[in-house]
């Protein structure tokens, strides 16, 4: 079946490419607690030292997912009036410094929402925003207040150091998680991206795709070229995959040498297939020019594996995976520079 590549690389929105929600890459695996209240364990860590080092006992840090604000973790019992109310303090969201409001029923806007909750216990708080390395806002860290009071310079102290210690262990962790050549998520990362999102796949019942990448006859530009052709070769990639895979939930990943792997949930095959003749296409476009060699012009071999509950579920994640590295190999026996799927019925290339 022949693809037309040149229609494959019109900006224009993908069909069976869903908006994925958002979901922050950086913190680690959730279990539950008493009252289905998720909770991060090093999280919990933070904001109980929050509380003992501010006086306050109770501190609790809500993390941004799918637009609302939701309790990872709390020094004490957050009940669900504390978590149907959060979002007094989403505005810390947009603010750089402190929001202090030492007693909601006295600030107008705030009032009318506590009054829905008249048995509510939240009387006053705190919030510093959280941020990721890039600087996007993904929490707010609270000291929260079951009686008006006033928060002692002591606890303003205290937030500040407990955010500065999420936000430099969350640096941490991303840099422990990412490829240093290209800045790529690296295998440590994309492990743990593709086990949650096979996870929700299955519970959700929705796609989930992986492509399998390999730039073509990338041993011959290393030794026809050099190494820093190849460093070349492998930046080119590296920039241009956060271009076609832009949603929060895609993950792109260098795991190898010049193998890389996208993430791409809530996207069926065709969508897939068209998001990778995209990738194809705009690296076909970049033509490398090494010093003192002749320039090198860069292709791809694409593998395509689509998890489907219409079409039967592959039992494992790792089934998924053998059918992109199968799809991957089918590419390369197909002459390169093509994009193939798992069904070796169908397989797209240049007509």
């Amino acid at each position: 079946m022949a693809f037309d590549s040149k229609a494959a690389v019109v900006p224009r929105p993908v069909t069976g490419y869903r908006a994925a929600p958002h979901r922050s890459n950086l913190l680690p695996p959730l279990r539950k607690a008493a009252g289905g209240i998720v909770i991060d364990e090093h999280l919990d860590s933070v904001v109980r030292l929050l509380a003992t080092a501010s006086g306050i006992p109770l501190a609790a840090y809500f993390a941004l997912d799918e637009g609302k604000l939701v309790c990872r973790a709390s020094s004490g019992a957050v009940g669900p009036d504390f978590v149907l109310l959060a979002g007094l303090w989403h505005h810390a969201l947009d603010t750089d410094g402190l929001v202090k409001i030492e007693d909601v029923l006295e600030q107008e806007c705030l009032a009318e929402q506590v009054r829905f909750l008249p048995e509510t216990r939240l009387r006053s708080y705190a919030a510093l925003r959280v941020k990721a390395p890039d600087g996007a806002p993904i929490g707010v860290l609270c000291l929260l207040g079951a009686t008006p009071q006033q928060f002692s310079s002591r606890a303003c102290t205290a937030l500040d150091d407990a955010r500065r210690l999420l936000e430099r262990d969350l640096a941490l962790r991303h840099q422990a998680e990412r490829d240093p050549l290209t800045g790529l998520s690296n295998r440590r990362r994309i492990d743990d991206v593709l086990t949650r999102e096979w996870k929700l796949a299955v519970r959700d019942r929705t796609c989930l795709s992986v492509l399998a990448i390999d730039i073509d006859h990338f041993k011959l530009i290393n030794d026809r070229h050099g190494h820093a052709a190849g460093d070349q070769a492998l930046h080119a990639l590296a920039q241009i995959l956060p271009a076609v895979f832009r949603r929060p939930g895609d993950c792109a990943s260098r795991i190898g040498g010049d193998e890389f792997i996208v993430c791409l949930p809530r996207t069926d095959s065709a969508a897939a297939v068209t998001l990778a003749q995209r990738l194809r296409q705009a690296l076909a476009d970049i033509c490398l020019t090494p010093t003192g060699t002749e320039p090198v012009r860069l292709t791809l071999s694409i593998g395509v594996a689509t998890a489907e509950p219409q079409a039967g579920m592959p039992r494992t994640l790792g089934g998924l995976l053998a059918a992109a590295d199968a799809a991957l190999y089918a590419a390369k026996e197909a002459g390169r520079d093509c994009v193939s799927v798992d069904d070796c019925s169908r397989s797209w290339r240049n007509p």
